[in-house]
């Protein structure tokens, strides 16, 4: 019997440290949906202020590791059930109906701020891509309104380190 549970201990552990890439060069955080550090400001309160002047959270909300497929047509994130605990942790009544500013950081660089909401909130920012908050396995951002703009979404520094990890779909 003990051998039995030993094997099961090291097959376990086996398997966790098989989770991740085996890529030499993988990092979890060579994508991530960074929350700003001081969660209070909105994003009108933010939209004039330099990406790289935003003070991040340390710890992205969402990263490689939280991901098992990224839809690039749709920009639908499939999270692993770890991911979606992550999200459902997120204290939701702290969003104003105003927003929640987010940072989408790929390869090390910031590519683009975008705007968390409740379910319930009426008010967009139009230059933001957006999330509205939902008890899914999904994750959808979507595109900033002035459909004449450039899809902050489709850069390709997300889609590299996506293809890279095998986490793409078309």
């Amino acid at each position: 019997m003990n051998i039995k549970l030993l094997f099961l201990f090291l097959a376990t552990i086996i398997l966790l440290n098989c989770s991740h890439s085996t890529d030499p060069d993988y990092n979890a955080d060579d994508f991530g949906i960074y929350l700003l550090s001081e969660t209070l400001l909105n994003t009108d309160e933010i939209k004039d202020v330099p990406i790289g002047e935003l003070k991040l959270q340390t710890t992205a909300l969402i990263n490689l590791d939280d991901i098992i497929e990224y839809n690039w047509d749709e920009q639908l994130i499939t999270l692993t059930e770890d991911g979606n605990k992550k999200l459902k942790s997120f204290d939701t009544k702290q969003i104003s109906v105003y927003g929640m500013p987010f940072v989408v950081v790929a390869e090390t660089k910031r590519i683009y701020v975008g705007n968390i909401y409740p379910m319930y909130s009426s008010i967009l920012q139009p230059d933001f891509p957006m999330i509205q908050v939902a008890p899914f396995l999904e994750l959808k951002i979507f595109r900033a309104m002035p459909e004449s703009s450039s899809d902050k979404r489709k850069d390709e520094r997300i889609y590299n380190v996506m293809k890279t990890f095998n986490k793409l779909t078309d």
